[in-house]
């Protein structure tokens, strides 16, 4: 309505600035709206729970890795080695179960 009274009422822009206006306001609402349904589509349920199965086989592997390696660092007394190893099951768990609920409320 705006390109519309600036060129038939007011006559401040011409034929060609108004096709062209209308033609770039077009082009940004589509835009817009390809924009708001990437934002609100909902993730397929299938995805959510690959991405689930996938966090949790990593998690399994760590935890498996981390227990060897803290098996072997108290064996030799090495307390530092030990602690990386408690300290990385911690921190990643912590992590990748945050990601996962995060993607599940997506």
């Amino acid at each position: 309505y705006i390109v519309d009274d600036l060129h038939r009422n007011r006559r401040v822009i011409s034929e060609m600035q108004a096709q062209t206006l209308y033609t770039i306001l077009s082009d940004m609402r589509g835009s817009a709206n390809n924009a708001l349904i990437l934002v609100t589509t909902q993730l397929p349920y299938l995805a959510v729970q690959i991405f689930a199965v996938l966090v949790y086989s990593f998690l399994l592997q760590l935890v498996v890795a981390c227990s060897g390696a803290v098996g072997l660092a108290l064996e030799g007394s090495d307390r530092p080695a030990a602690f990386l190893g408690y300290f990385t099951i911690m921190l990643c768990s912590y992590i990748y179960f945050g990601l996962l609920r995060l993607y599940a409320e997506l």
